[in-house]
């Protein structure tokens, strides 16, 4: 019984190592944006996200099978972007501008 656990803990670690050194040997690339879709939508397929020059993902939430994307601007505002995750269909944004009000 010790020694099937032993055996089990050593073999753990090892596998824990393994994956690690895996992990950093093979870095994602700076271009790429990782995006982890929930289990259940993982069979709609994959879809490309295309962000224009300048544009940057900040944040992704999920709703169903919609996705929201907030990406900023080059502009310094902010877009609000709806996707279909199964067909990859854009549904619709809302584009928020930032603007400086002064108070006098």
């Amino acid at each position: 019984m010790v020694l099937s656990l032993g055996l089990l803990l050593i073999g753990g670690t090892i596998l824990l190592f393994v994956l690690v050194a895996k992990k950093i040997a093979n870095p994602p690339s700076e271009d790429s944006v990782q995006v982890s879709v929930p289990r259940e939508y993982r069979g709609c397929g994959e879809h490309a996200l295309d962000l224009a020059d300048g544009e940057a993902l900040r944040d992704i939430s999920y709703d169903g099978v919609i996705a929201r994307l907030q990406v900023a601007q080059p502009d310094g505002g902010t877009q609000i972007r709806l996707v279909h995750l199964c067909s990859g269909k854009s549904l619709g944004h809302v584009t928020v501008r930032h603007r400086l009000v002064e108070f006098p």
